[in-house]
């Protein structure tokens, strides 16, 4: 892990699935000193976790999260793969749209969920794509729109891809 590089509050890669749950737990150390309130860092560590574990498993190598926060009065959880593809972020589903019987889908349900539509994908220039989300410390967040091209603006113009 290295410190604040480019502005990130935190920011590592992740080479292998045992990952998350180390990921979790550094991610979690720096959503606190940020100011998150218990409840809200817990579920910014289950934000991390599901956008980590996405990107483990669909994505390419290199992974890498940052956790940041944002002068919109947010901390934006982002993390990088090497692999092109869209995701639809925010889900156009619900957690409680979908049945016991579903086999994929609810993880970015729940990032959509627990970020209050805060949330989405950015191409990266070189190759791969950023997907965050944004957690309000204390108080309601700005308008989506200004959000988004604040993340979309600060992503493109950050590293430009992963090598």
């Amino acid at each position: 892990m290295d410190g604040a590089d480019h502005g990130a509050l935190a920011r590592w890669r992740l080479p292998v699935p045992d990952d998350v749950v180390v990921a979790r737990q550094v991610a979690r150390v720096y959503l606190e000193r940020f100011g998150l309130g218990a409840e809200r860092a817990d579920q910014a560590e289950l934000v991390v976790s599901e956008l980590v574990t996405n990107a483990l498993r669909h994505g390419a190598a290199p992974v890498e999260l940052r956790v940041w926060p944002c002068p919109l009065r947010c901390v934006v959880v982002e993390v990088r793969d090497a692999k092109d593809c869209p995701l639809p972020l925010p889900s156009p589903v619900a957690p409680w749209d979908l049945t016991p019987w579903t086999e994929s889908g609810r993880g970015l349900a729940l990032v959509t969920e627990l970020s209050g539509g805060y949330c989405g994908t950015v191409p990266l220039a070189a190759a791969g794509k950023s997907v965050w989300a944004a957690l309000a410390a204390d108080s309601p967040l700005v308008c989506p729109r200004a959000l988004t091209a604040f993340v979309d603006s600060r992503v493109r113009s950050d590293l430009p891809g992963l090598p």
